[in-house]
């Protein structure tokens, strides 16, 4: 029999929570306005160049498709804005606040590794996240930051030494915390998107024995 830590609660998707919905729609509009600050910064540093008619020279351009961000209060949606020269220059509006192709908030993120640690498994991941923050977390798993093939899991405390190898001719173990700590680093160093690896306790501290992937 399969265990699953995870317990599911009948009609999750269909409760409305008008509280999380006007946090939602008031974070939703936040955004937008830091990003038009942002906009508004970068046209003001071209505020001073005209076109021969006296035209300004880098102007707005509409905006870039809509993309969901998904945050702790659920999907929120975002509309970054473009930018043109009419003199035919390369010049892009790239936003700091949300850089692109960024699809998910650096807490929910860390959302993932507490999971582990709290004995939730990567394949109960997905539906972890469901209840908590809603069906709109049905494309985040435990794959969105790495495929980890971890060896027996113990409850000892973490050592912060792993060994990593993306396939392992032996066995072992790894404490869960360590494995936690190894999902935190992935998200922080970026590099192991869509890798796979097996993962053991070791010698080499977890940032380098990561960067060696």
């Amino acid at each position: 029999m399969s265990k699953n830590n995870v317990l599911e609660f009948a009609g999750r998707d269909a409760i409305f929570d008008p509280l999380t919905d006007l946090l939602r729609s008031g974070a939703q509009q936040l955004i937008t306005h830091a990003v038009e600050a942002e906009l508004e910064e970068l046209l003001s540093q071209h505020s001073d160049r005209r076109t021969e008619d006296g035209y300004a020279v880098v102007v707005r351009n509409g905006h870039l498709p809509a993309r969901q961000l998904q945050t702790g209060l659920g999907s929120v949606t975002v509309k970054i804005p473009k930018v043109r020269s009419r003199t035919g220059e390369p010049v892009t509006f790239g936003s700091a606040l949300v850089p692109p192709y960024v699809r998910k908030t650096k807490s929910l993120e860390a959302a993932l590794p507490w999971l582990y640690l709290k004995g939730v498994s990567s394949g109960e991941m997905g539906e972890a996240l469901k209840v908590l923050i809603g069906p709109e977390a049905k494309c985040l798993s435990a794959s969105t930051v790495s495929r980890l093939r971890p060896g027996t899991l113990t409850d000892e405390p973490p050592t912060g030494r792993v060994e990593i190898a993306p396939i392992m001719d032996h066995g072992g173990t790894i404490s869960r915390a360590d494995v936690a700590a190894v999902m935190a680093t992935t998200l922080e160093l970026g590099n192991t998107a869509g890798k796979t690896f097996d993962l053991l306790s070791g010698e080499t501290p977890i940032r380098e024995a990561l960067l060696a992937l």
